[in-house]
């Protein structure tokens, strides 16, 4: 994809969110979060661990990086709710 092209600014791509110790999903659900249709929880990094595809049960900690897949609008909106 060409940088000046329009289309790819709306391309969906891979974004690391991090929870911080003030997160409300601190000790909560993975399948509990507000991500919506259109974003996918990819992978979830703990430590020097990457689980790719976790569980719906897993429980969130402080420093997990979430990887969300979606499009731009989508990512900002679903950073906003969990971060």
């Amino acid at each position: 994809l060409l940088e000046d092209d329009p289309a790819a600014s709306d391309a969906a791509r891979l974004h690391s969110v991090v929870l911080t110790p003030k997160s409300p999903w601190l000790g909560r659900r993975i399948g509990e979060l507000p991500l919506g249709d259109d974003v996918a929880l990819t992978a979830l990094v703990r430590g020097e661990r990457r689980h790719i595809g976790p569980a719906p049960d897993t429980i969130l900690e402080a420093a997990d990086v979430l990887v969300l897949f979606g499009g731009p609008r989508d990512l900002e909106r679903a950073e906003a709710a969990i971060a």
